[in-house]
């Protein structure tokens, strides 16, 4: 009996990790925003609910939107 409760429990921690990799990370509230807005620099602010990478380009106006894919991998879209 301890043995399968053993095995239920470690199954059920490794479908508790793996249901963490399968929902992208949330942007908490209020984020991202721009913060300390200069002519040659800002801060962006990003929090999310668990670890996870924020990609993002700076562009004059464009019918050009870049797919996700080209961002995060630094495609040149234009």
């Amino acid at each position: 009996m301890k043995l399968e409760l053993e095995k239920l429990l470690s199954i059920f921690a490794f479908n508790l990790n793996l249901r963490r990799y399968i929902t992208a990370p949330v942007h908490q509230p209020g984020t991202p925003r721009v913060e300390a807005l200069n002519g040659d620099y800002f801060d962006l602010i990003v929090k999310l609910d668990e670890v996870g990478s924020t990609y993002y380009t700076v562009d004059a106006y464009s019918n050009n939107t870049p797919r996700a894919e080209q961002v995060s991998l630094g495609i040149n879209y234009m």
